[in-house]
């Protein structure tokens, strides 16, 4: 993780340069200590680094913020929006519906093999239809046999895109609220922290010293599937514009 390298070799430069920090991944403060959620891929991926830098957040009192994937796998992102881009003849509109067909086929098709090799192991083929298409939407029933390979393209119809709401919010606290974002935790309260921010607030399992805690999506789903898909569709129609 290169910015706990720049923590740990130059950490004045970076303390002084920094005011706010946001974060794709998720992170939860467990007896006054910020700890990076592991089970993020982000922070997954480094997890020294990733404690190290969260360590350095807590130290220097950056002000932070984390989209975790409770609020990334809720905002309804449409397939339409795909299908525009496709149709708008641009290449990279064309680009990105080849992506999420590619990605969602490698997707379904790794969630109906062994658990090793899927995304996540409980992403069973079962989670998958009932997270990532609109199969039972469409009026088939749980026990009915499920569609394989390429018949099943025509119900991707719900995408994810974590780092596009985490953009939005590098934008800033006054832009989400300006657009209507934000909520406040209702059900989580024990989450708010006046420093670090969860955006998608985790569960806490059940456990023998912890009672289990749900989570909540502290942010208006709906509005930021319309912000994400307004953003992307209008920058590739100013390009084309000339704007």
């Amino acid at each position: 993780m290169d910015i706990a390298q720049f923590a740990k070799t130059d950490p004045e430069i970076l303390k002084n340069g920094l005011s706010n920090v946001v974060i794709q991944g998720g992170y939860r403060v467990i007896n006054g200590v910020l700890m990076a959620d592991l089970a993020a891929q982000n922070n997954k991926f480094d997890p020294e680094g990733a404690a190290k830098f969260h360590e350095f957040m807590q130290k220097n009192q950056i002000e932070s913020a984390a989209w975790s994937k409770v609020v990334a796998t809720n905002t309804p992102i449409s397939e339409n929006l795909f299908k525009m881009l496709d149709s708008s003849q641009h290449c990279l509109g064309r680009y990105l519906r080849q992506a999420q067909l590619s990605q969602d086929q490698n997707f379904y098709e790794a969630s109906c093999g062994p658990k090793s090799g899927r995304f996540a192991p409980y992403m069973r083929q079962e989670w998958f239809i009932a997270n990532k298409t609109n199969w039972l939407a469409a009026g088939h029933e749980p026990d009915e046999g499920y569609p394989e390979g390429d018949d099943m393209i025509p119900f991707f119809t719900k995408a994810v895109a974590y780092d596009a709401l985490a953009a939005v919010g590098a934008a800033g606290r006054d832009v989400l609220e300006a657009l209507d974002l934000p909520r406040r935790a209702l059900k989580r309260t024990d989450a708010e922290h006046p420093i670090h921010h969860s955006v998608g607030i985790l569960p806490i399992l059940l456990s023998d010293n912890e009672p289990g805690k749900p989570q909540e999506a502290n942010l208006n789903l709906d509005k930021m599937g319309i912000v994400v898909t307004a953003l992307i569709k209008g920058s590739i129609l100013a390009v084309q514009q000339g704007i």
